[in-house]
């Protein structure tokens, strides 16, 4: 068995409402790509855990995640 169907196989027993009762972690969440991605995850419901060196940046979007 190849590595990509593997994990096809080990990703298929895990249904998707428990893969996302784990945290997804973003990096540099406060601006760009790490910034629609925490948007979109957000409006999911999903669970974030957010780091950004711009601690003030960061701060102010989590105030608006907080609210969608």
């Amino acid at each position: 068995m190849t590595i990509h169907k593997k994990l096809q196989h080990e990703r298929g027993r895990i249904p998707i409402a428990h893969a996302m009762t784990y945290p997804v972690v973003i990096t540099g969440a406060a601006g760009g790509l790490g910034k629609a991605f925490a948007h979109d995850c957000a409006s999911r419901g999903w669970p974030l855990i957010l780091t950004d060196r711009d601690a003030k940046g960061l701060a102010l979007f989590a105030d608006g995640l907080q609210r969608i």
